[in-house]
């Protein structure tokens, strides 16, 4: 039986998701007009349902930004050919996108070049994974990351 629950601060954000979410509030005391946010900026649907509430719009494609717009880049990473498609359009772009998933991406990319293959397994349409279901990712340093997509994904089995 449990006597005591103690509430832990902080809870339920990650350093990256925290940063994010602050990031995209001073944005909204700071510029007047509506702000782009490029995917939904963190998996919260009560933050987004909030932001949405004042003056953000979520766009998936830069099609969906206006010229000269304001534009953050979601917590979850961005390609450098997207990342490069929303800077010709925007005026203002803010990437917001985790350390961690930074870290992650700088890793694969140090062992790709180091010869190595990257075997890279994230949820089916994820941003993360740019990729629509499990895949082999092999880090192309020149053309961003190229994907090969796994059909099937087998267990081994123990004998």
């Amino acid at each position: 039986m449990v006597n005591n629950l103690y509430l832990v601060t902080p809870r339920g954000f990650c350093a990256g998701v925290e940063m994010a979410i602050k990031a995209l509030t001073w944005m909204l005391k700071i510029y007047d007009e509506t702000i782009y946010c490029y995917h939904e900026i963190v998996h919260n649907d009560w933050i987004v349902e909030r932001f949405k509430n004042k003056n953000i719009e979520f766009i998936e494609s830069s099609e969906e930004l206006p010229k000269n717009a304001i534009v953050m880049l979601s917590a979850h990473g961005t390609s450098p050919k997207i990342e490069n498609e929303f800077s010709s359009l925007s005026s203002i772009q803010v990437n917001a996108v985790c350390p961690l998933v930074t870290k992650v991406h700088h890793e694969a990319k140090k062992f790709s070049e180091a010869g190595q293959q990257i075997i890279y397994v994230g949820h089916k349409n994820h941003s993360i994974t740019c990729t629509n279901d499990l895949s082999y990712v092999r880090v192309d340093t020149n053309n961003g990351i190229s994907t090969k997509k796994i059909s099937k994904f087998e267990y081994a089995k123990k004998e």
